[in-house]
């Protein structure tokens, strides 16, 4: 593994991590047992409308990005990862 995509890693699995913990403390209060990044949000009831609101409003402010609605989309809530992997590419296209 060359030095940036170690980076990137680390990068990822930060993002990830701070998903996890607000999704454990927030919703789950305080159980993560189970959780894992690929676990599905959507089908083990864990998001609903309402959390799915509460969690993109928690993505705006913890990592300072703007998703408008073609981005807020189940695909993209579905599981730890699909959420992390959505932040960093808004994250690359606001650098553009």
């Amino acid at each position: 593994m060359t030095r940036a995509e170690h980076e990137i890693s680390r990068v990822s699995a930060e993002i990830n991590d701070k998903i996890r913990r607000y999704i454990v403390t927030r919703m789950l209060r305080g159980d993560g047992r189970g959780l894992e990044d690929d676990t599905d949000l959507l089908t083990s009831s864990v998001l609903d409308s309402f959390a799915a609101l509460e969690l993109v409003l928690f993505l705006r402010e913890e990592f300072g990005i703007d998703l408008g609605l073609g981005q807020i989309t189940p695909a993209n809530l579905r599981t730890i990862d699909a959420i992390g992997s959505m932040i960093e590419r808004v994250r690359r296209g606001s650098r553009m």
